[in-house]
C-alpha cells in the first residue's frame, strides 16, 4: 500500500494539503501519515525533561486536532518526532516505490535547509 506523508506545522496551508492528500489517498487506495517534526532548541544548557515533554505534548495535541478531519475509510498513521524534518523524511522515504511526500510551501527558497 502506498503511503502519503504530509509534513505539517498545523498551519492553514498544511490543512489544505491534508485535504488534498485525503482525497488523493481515497482515489489511489493509499494511507496517509501526517508528520510533525517539533522543535527542540539546541543549547549548551541542560533542559529538564519536563520542558522537552511540554514540546512533545503540544505537538501531539496539535496532531490530534489536525487528524480529526480525516475520514475513517482512509488509513491514517500519524507521527510526531523531535528529529529534524529532513532526517525523518529520508528515513520514511526509503521505500521510494510506495512513499509519496505531499507538502506545500509559501514559496520560501531553500526550505530544505530550514
Amino acid at each position: 500500500m502506498k503511503t502519503l506523508i504530509i509534513p505539517t506545522d498545523f498551519s492553514p496551508l498544511s490543512k489544505r494539503v491534508l485535504d488534498f492528500a485525503v482525497h488523493l489517498a481515497a482515489q489511489i487506495d493509499a494511507g496517509i501519515m501526517p508528520l510533525c517534526s517539533y522543535f527542540v532548541p539546541y543549547t549548551s544548557k541542560t533542559y529538564t525533561t519536563s520542558l522537552v515533554d511540554i514540546f512533545r505534548e503540544n505537538a501531539e495535541q496539535a496532531m490530534e486536532e489536525f487528524v480529526k478531519q480525516v475520514p475513517r475509510n482512509v488509513p491514517c498513521q500519524r507521527k510526531v518526532t523531535p528529529l529534524p524534518l529532513k532526517e525523518e523524511l529520508k528515513t520514511l522515504g526509503k521505500d521510494i516505490e510506495n512513499t509519496w511526500i505531499i507538502m506545500a510551501t509559501y514559496g520560501e527558497k531553500d526550505w530544505w535547509n530550514h
